[in-house]
């Protein structure tokens, strides 16, 4: 290995050490933690032979990537000021226009098209 490469792999596991520690992942960030020690004490010593790491969720990463734990929110439209709406969203109809409106939008909606104004009470 040389001694670019090394630095590589000591930047990956760095890298890969804060992702797990984010995610919560404290046996892999520690795992990574003890790789990067390794291959920036191989750098630091000129790039001389380290032995291969077979970990298999470092090896599936370096292949394929980071896993991607979150879902998508499958889309459902979009609301009168072109707000997405997602599945599960709070919506409100308008019977009169057939307008769908996001729950958060409705006081902007009903200022917009009824002339409805919002006060505070004195």
């Amino acid at each position: 290995m040389s001694n670019i490469q090394a630095l590589e792999v000591s930047n990956f596991f760095c890298l890969f050490e804060a992702k797990m520690l984010v995610e919560g992942r404290s046996n892999l960030a520690n795992f990574a933690k003890k790789q990067r020690t390794r291959y920036w004490q191989a750098y630091l010593k000129g790039g001389k032979k380290v032995e291969h790491v077979e970990h298999p969720e470092i090896t599936r990463t370096l292949n394929k990537g980071y896993p991607q734990k979150v879902d998508k929110p499958e889309h459902a439209g979009t609301d009168f000021l072109d707000t997405e709406i997602f599945v599960g969203d709070n919506i409100v109809e308008d019977p009169n226009t057939g307008e769908t409106v996001l729950k958060e939008n409705l006081e902007q909606y009903l200022a917009d098209h009824y002339g409805f104004q919002f006060k505070k009470a004195q």
